[in-house]
């Protein structure tokens, strides 16, 4: 059963922060010159992972000096890392250091499995940490004739255990002649993933029907999808074409958009003309779509990077403090993600908001809007410049929302295909025991779906809970200028936009390139 006081707080942060920080971890770890004048402090308890693949944890924090990290600490080589207690050390060089991660006894602890414990090996520092660009939240791939496909990303946005959340995501997969629904859950990022709780919802559907989330994370089923009438961008340009088809040749904004972006003026936005049908009082516009780079750059190049190892505590603290996290998902939740409104005479009215969605894979989704009586409707689709990536936009004139079967995983295998019963029941339960994951790690979860029934077909939709930790990079604790707070101001937005838009093309070039290794 979930703790009261859980619940109360994740739907305060709901209704405050809602959809506060997509992003996860796209950034080449580089090792920058020393700074022979650094001298930071570090409070919260902290994990160092060094460039030969050992880890140090220093459960009191530690202090960075000119060229080393102090403080009462163990060390866990790789070979002795099922050891309990480690090797006492006091310091460790600075040159060493590949990342660093906060973390917490208290919510970490008890009955958390860790992957490591189960015979999976992690990917080893120098081969995968230095080259590490690509990543996300867990990755989330099905098998097509032995070929992997990405279905989706969890909790992409869940940066700490406050933010725990659950999301649904649209499969494409479908289950074997047995009834089993096998999914490979990766973590290919410099991150540690807490995964609370994995499941499958099956929903049959009519032969015309598409089964999809909406906007909350309810499924919904949708008929009679027809394309927009017409789509005009900020910039002029008419885009109908490219949102007509789920092809993955996507809108994104236009250039001269971004690059004008100032103080009171960040938006793109694209109108798009509808034809109501006849007879119904709302429609459910259909989006494939996925988020921009743009949020990694602001998680990254102005949150936490400015830092250095303060950003440790930035993680331990800050982002577990709820008067801290309101306000900046109050900031947050205001400018980005979409917002969809309708053209009620000279007046916008905005009538939903669709959350971010993650830089990686595709997402389906539904936003349910009211339609006044009207020959025509123009709904305004407005976001920061280039902070999407739209393939496909369809009006429905039929929806509704259907009651789910919950599958609950049935398996789950690690390393050499055995199944283990420890990491079955933190995947399985929405409790306080979490499936622990490291960077390179994987296993698959198993859902046995049964047959499906003869009057109809079914599509499933996966929920994921759970929440993970970035690990800062060495290089940003080397870094020579001072720490600098993170400020979640209209100021930060627009110089991270004109940032990305120097940035922005080379680093979306390069990221899917370069990802870390899974074993």
């Amino acid at each position: 059963m979930q703790n009261p006081l859980r619940i109360e707080r994740r739907w305060l942060l709901l209704v405050c922060a809602a959809a506060l920080l997509t992003g996860c971890i796209f950034r080449k770890l580089t090792v920058a010159p020393v700074d022979r004048a650094t001298g930071t402090t570090v409070a919260s308890p902290v994990k160092v992972h060094l460039l030969d693949g050992a880890t140090a944890i220093f459960e009191h924090g530690v202090s960075i000096a000119a060229d080393s990290v102090h403080g009462v600490g163990r060390e866990f080589a790789i070979a002795d890392a099922a050891k309990a207690n480690g090797t006492p050390i006091r310091a460790i060089p600075l040159d060493s250091v590949a990342a660093m991660e906060s973390f917490s006894d208290s919510i970490n602890a008890g009955k958390s499995v860790g992957m490591t414990a189960l015979a999976v090996v992690g990917v080893a520092a120098t081969s995968g940490l230095l080259k590490a660009l690509f990543g996300s939240c867990p990755t989330i791939y099905s098998d097509s004739d032995g070929v992997p496909v990405l279905e989706a990303e969890g909790f992409s946005y869940s940066i700490s255990p406050l933010l725990e959340r659950r999301d649904l995501h649209r499969l494409r997969a479908q289950p074997d002649p047995s009834g089993i629904v096998s999914l490979e859950v990766r973590n290919e990022a410099l991150e540690t993933h807490y995964i609370n709780q994995l499941a499958l919802l099956g929903v049959a559907r009519g032969p015309d029907e598409v089964v999809l989330p909406d906007a909350m994370d309810r499924p919904l089923a949708v008929r009679r999808m027809a394309p927009v009438v017409r789509a005009i961008d900020r910039a002029g340009n008419d885009v109908t074409g490219t949102l007509a088809r789920d092809d993955a040749i996507a809108f994104q904004s236009d250039r001269r958009t971004i690059t004008n972006v100032r103080l009171g003026d960040v938006n793109d936005w694209i109108d798009v003309t509808i034809a109501p049908p006849h007879g119904v009082d709302s429609v459910a516009l259909v989006f494939r779509l996925r988020n921009s780079l743009l949020n990694t750059v602001l998680l990254y190049d102005a949150m936490l990077r400015p830092q250095g190892a303060q950003a440790v505590d930035f993680e331990a603290r800050d982002l577990n403090t709820i008067s801290t996290m309101v306000a900046m998902g109050r900031w947050y939740g205001s400018r980005m993600g979409l917002h969809v409104s309708v053209r009620r005479g000279d007046a916008w009215d905005t009538v939903a908001y669709v959350p971010d969605a993650g830089p990686i894979a595709w997402r389906d989704v539904a936003a349910v809007i009211p339609v006044p009586r009207a020959d025509t409707l123009t709904i305004r689709l407005s976001f920061v410049a280039d902070e999407w990536r739209i393939d496909h936009v369809a009006v429905a004139a039929l929806f509704r929302h259907p009651v789910p079967e919950r599958i609950e995983a049935s398996a789950v295998l690690v390393a050499g295909g055995a199944s283990n019963e420890p990491a079955l029941e933190s995947a399985r339960d929405l409790d306080a025991q979490y499936l622990v994951t490291t960077p390179g790690q994987r296993f698959t979860v198993r859902f046995n779906a049964g047959q499906a029934p003869s009057d109809s077909a079914r599509t499933f939709l996966l929920a994921t809970e759970g929440y993970y930790t970035e690990w800062i990079r060495g290089s940003w604790v080397r870094q020579a200028r001072t720490p600098h707070p993170f400020s979640a101001t209209d100021t930060t937005l627009v110089e991270t936009v004109n940032h990305w838009a120097r940035v922005g093309p080379a680093f979306e070039a390069q990221f899917a390139r370069t990802r870390i290794p899974v074993r």
